[in-house]
């Protein structure tokens, strides 16, 4: 079985973060989207912080929910690392708010969404086949994560 690993950090403090059910949706991603051995980090970080990345990463002055770094090296292990996603849960919340939908589906959602970008997926180039994966992966994943009803 292949080994896969989900580190995370968390950079603010506004917000205590049910890490584990995210930690445990990631993990039970990864064999459907069909990683082998793998790892990579969820950062959780404030709307500053994620705001900076947006300006230096992509030209944009403004913050975003989530980001991802895509890696892709191999550790010395032989685990790929597929790289780095960030989330600012402040900006998550709004966009909750905003959509009315629940924090923790938000929250669930922006992993999922930074996964597939660091496995290459890009909604701003595709004709929508990002968006329905995540949908996909949401709706067969939320039965395991407590707190994450299904897609509408």
């Amino acid at each position: 079985m292949p080994a896969r690993r989900v580190t995370l950090r968390n950079w603010q403090r506004r917000f205590r973060l049910p890490t584990g059910r995210y930690r445990q949706l990631v993990l039970a991603a990864l064999p459907f989207l069909e990683t082998g051995d793998s790892r990579l980090t969820v950062v959780y970080c404030t709307a500053t912080r994620i705001r900076g990345l947006n300006r230096d990463y992509r030209g944009i002055d403004a913050p975003t929910d989530v980001l991802s770094f895509p890696d892709g090296e191999r550790d010395e292990d032989g685990a790929t690392y597929l790289g780095e996603v960030f989330i600012a849960p402040e900006v998550a919340l709004a966009n909750a708010r905003e959509y009315g939908a629940p924090f923790a589906r938000e929250m669930a959602e922006l992993h999922l969404h930074g996964l597939l970008h660091l496995l290459g997926h890009d909604h701003e180039t595709d004709r929508g086949e990002m968006r329905a994966l995540q949908r996909r992966l949401l709706d067969r994943l939320a039965d395991r994560i407590p707190d994450i009803p299904p897609a509408d």
